[in-house]
């Protein structure tokens, strides 16, 4: 439909809109060719126009693509660039954002350092302009990143700025996790009742959100305490528990499944009625073109046919009038005989001698 739509479409910044709509679709629905090619299309459009922030919509995009494609290096390539081009616009919110996503690539690297110095960067920008809905975000990466080191007290003291600042800006999922790391750490160097307390916290949002997944890590990590602690009936009950949310996750994941085989098989339907109709066109369009070119080539015929016919009567008429005027001096000359001439002459010296004087005559 966006496709259909696009096509009748002549304001530029509507086509931008839907051409990146068709893109994270595609994403969507895994179809990362087509995703790919429609995040290209954005960024010439985003280059004809000269539009920075349309740019970094687009290299934005491409770098999502290549994250879920696992193409580490073009990731981290164009991840650079949108920091360049968020520097050149001055927007830090944007910046922020870009430091952070550029940090998340180098921690799947295993490039912690690069990472840590990334997220800190971010972390200074968020705190001087003062941009609270950006600072939850940089302070979970960094205790993600600490987790990963097993360096609990960083893990501990990066998240007790973290928790009060994402219920304040309402940010429930960057509040689940913090609480899932909090409890992890917590547990880690022996604090039973702040693991305790946290590890309930943390159940709580992520059921009155719905974050499944949230509240399987939860139960997995209460399940490797109880474990830990040889409490094995209450380990059974808890394992239960994640297989019944495990089931549930299926189920969703296979409705999920079901939709988006659903929705590919409509888009792929969709792009063979298009590929349809564009063949459709072509040869529409090509037997127009075999039509013009008989017509232009007929028309050529006839008039080489008009010069011929034109140049042949001039022709004809010339030899006609050529005959003529050569009748015409025949009869002059017929007409002009030696009697004709003598008689003439004899006219012409007798008229000379009455002229004369008499004596002059006689002599």
């Amino acid at each position: 439909e966006a496709y259909s739509f696009m096509t009748e479409l002549s304001d530029v910044r509507a086509r931008t809109t839907v051409v990146h709509v068709l893109s994270i679709s595609y994403r969507k629905l895994s179809q990362y060719d087509s995703a790919l090619k429609w995040a290209i299309e954005l960024e010439k459009l985003a280059l004809d126009q000269s539009d920075k922030l349309l740019l970094h919509r687009a290299l934005q995009n491409k770098a999502n693509l290549y994250d879920a494609l696992d193409e580490r290096d073009k990731t981290i390539l164009i991840e650079k660039k949108l920091i360049s081009i968020a520097q050149e616009l001055g927007n830090a919110d944007l910046q922020v954002l870009d430091y952070c996503n550029l940090g998340s690539s180098y921690t799947n690297l295993g490039m912690l350092d690069s990472a840590l110095y990334l997220y800190n960067q971010a972390l200074s920008l968020a705190e001087v302009n003062n941009n609270r809905q950006r600072i939850p975000l940089v302070l979970y990466n960094i205790a993600s990143l600490e987790e990963e080191r097993k360096n609990y007290t960083k893990v501990i003291s990066t998240l007790i700025k973290c928790v009060p600042i994402a219920q304040e800006t309402y940010q429930p999922s960057i509040l689940s996790l913090s609480h899932y790391l909090l409890a992890d750490a917590y547990y880690h160097t022996n604090e039973p009742l702040k693991y305790q307390q946290h590890l309930t916290l943390g159940h709580k949002v992520a059921k009155d959100h719905g974050f499944l997944q949230d509240r399987l890590y939860f139960l997995e990590l209460e399940f490797e305490v109880l474990q830990a602690n040889d409490d094995y009936v209450l380990a059974i009950g808890k394992l239960q528990e994640i297989r019944a949310l495990e089931d549930s996750l299926l189920n969703n994941e296979k409705v999920r499944a079901i939709e988006e085989l659903e929705a590919k098989y409509e888009t792929e339907k969709k792009n063979k009625e298009i590929e349809l109709l564009t063949s459709e066109s072509q040869v529409q369009q090509l037997i127009i073109n075999q039509q013009r070119a008989v017509i232009i080539a007929v028309l050529v015929i006839i008039l080489i046919l008009a010069i011929f016919l034109y140049l042949f009567f001039r022709q004809r008429n010339l030899k006609k009038d050529l005959r003529l005027i050569n009748t015409e001096n025949k009869l002059l000359r017929t007409q002009m005989n030696p009697h004709f001439l003598s008689n003439a002459l004899s006219a012409i010296q007798q008229f000379i001698y009455q002229k004369k004087d008499p004596y002059e005559t006689a002599d």
